[in-house]
């Protein structure tokens, strides 16, 4: 996991068939922004980049537009960086309380 790493969660997007993206187009999105080591995470929505932080920053309004002059619709993009995305895990409060964690899986940021 480098600094330079990030998640891109994106909201609404290949839900009950509606605002279809396929992850190819998406990353393509993502590389065509500047991005390096685009992952798709199955019809999810979920992308995992490397950005340096000036470009970072402006990934969500670039993956915004992209997909509102491509597809005519509007998602919220959300993005963290792989810190704190492990920070968010690390302070499940479900966890801490003893729940089962679901899986074992872990992705490679």
């Amino acid at each position: 996991m480098t600094e330079n790493s990030h998640v891109a969660l994106l909201r609404g997007i290949n839900v009950g068939g509606r605002n279809k993206v396929l992850m190819g187009d998406l990353a393509a999105m993502f590389v065509e922004s500047g991005c390096e080591d685009v992952r798709t995470y199955i019809q999810s929505g979920n992308v995992v980049f490397r950005a340096e932080p000036d470009l970072a920053c402006l990934v969500p309004d670039l993956i915004g537009a992209a997909i509102a002059a491509r597809f005519g619709y509007r998602v919220p993009v959300l993005t963290r960086t792989a810190g704190q995305l492990a920070a968010i895990v690390r302070a499940n409060p479900f966890l801490a309380a003893g729940a089962e964690s679901g899986n074992s899986t872990s992705v490679s940021l």
